[in-house]
């Protein structure tokens, strides 16, 4: 078995564990009821902490920024949760759902 996919085998595993302990949700805390477009980066920060990983860029001549958060789901996928900002404001939600066990097959695939 190849050396590599073991590994991520064993942190994906060891990652569904850990969280496992804590509280998983059956629904995301970022509805979009709660969301209003428009409303400033440092507006949703405070609103839902720091978030898991952020992007900056510029195009158009506009400083984009891209902030990023995760939640584990109760049934064990990964809810990826992306708010687009445009000059500091809100303009675009996205979200994406991962499930762990398929992400590591794609892995194995790839390699």
């Amino acid at each position: 078995m190849d050396s590599a996919f073991l590994k991520t085998t064993i942190i994906i595993f060891a990652i569904g564990i850990v969280c496992s302990c804590g509280t998983t949700a059956y629904s995301t805390k970022y509805r979009n009821d709660a969301i209003i477009i428009g409303m400033t980066k440092d507006e949703l920060v405070l609103k839902y902490g720091n978030p898991y990983s952020e992007n900056l860029y510029v195009e158009d001549g506009k400083i984009s920024e891209v902030l990023c958060y995760k939640e584990l789901m109760s049934y064990g996928y990964y809810l990826f949760t992306k708010f687009y900002f445009v000059d500091d404001r809100l303009v675009k939600k996205e979200q994406i759902d991962i499930n762990p066990y398929e992400a590591v097959l794609k892995y194995r695939k790839s390699n």
